[in-house]
């Protein structure tokens, strides 16, 4: 089809992708999914580990939402739990959150707040003989304040 388009009438194929790039599977049933709502709402969570935030403008309820009317978001400790796996933290693309998000969800700065989250909180979890849903999120959160990690809007 290409070919009969003005000025593609030499193009041809020359590669595909070697493999396929997944940007979205499953998503985790977390103790509490992220919704657009919360994030349009500049929910603030008592258990924050991180922000995420948008880098393109794009749709909510009929208009274009701009970068400065909606530039981060908290995510919860809650969003890493499972709600039914016990002593389990899931970060990166598959945290807890709903479909409005997925394009901030899924970018690699949000994978690395949920991860470092993660990381931190099953070293706490380890040393204090808990389960990861038991962490002192006080704890938690100093010490991601200590590594410079932005917890508030």
């Amino acid at each position: 089809k290409m070919k009969k388009k003005n000025g593609y009438e030499n193009a041809y194929l020359m590669e595909v992708a070697p493999t396929t790039g997944v940007r979205v599977t499953r998503v985790l049933n977390s103790l509490h999914n992220v919704t657009l709502e919360d994030s349009m709402e500049w929910v603030e969570y008592p258990d924050v580990i991180g922000m995420s935030g948008v880098c393109d403008p794009f749709m909510y309820k009929g208009r274009e939402i701009t970068r400065q009317e909606r530039p981060v978001w908290q995510i919860p400790y809650r969003s890493l739990v499972p709600r039914q796996t016990q002593n389990l933290l899931v970060a990166g693309r598959c945290f807890g959150y709903d479909q409005g998000i997925t394009w901030d969800a899924r970018e690699i700065s949000t994978c690395m707040v949920t991860g470092q989250a993660a990381g931190v909180a099953a070293s706490i979890a380890v040393n204090a003989r808990c389960a990861t849903k038991d962490v002192d999120i006080s704890l938690l959160q100093k010490n991601l304040r200590e590594a410079c990690v932005r917890l508030n809007f």
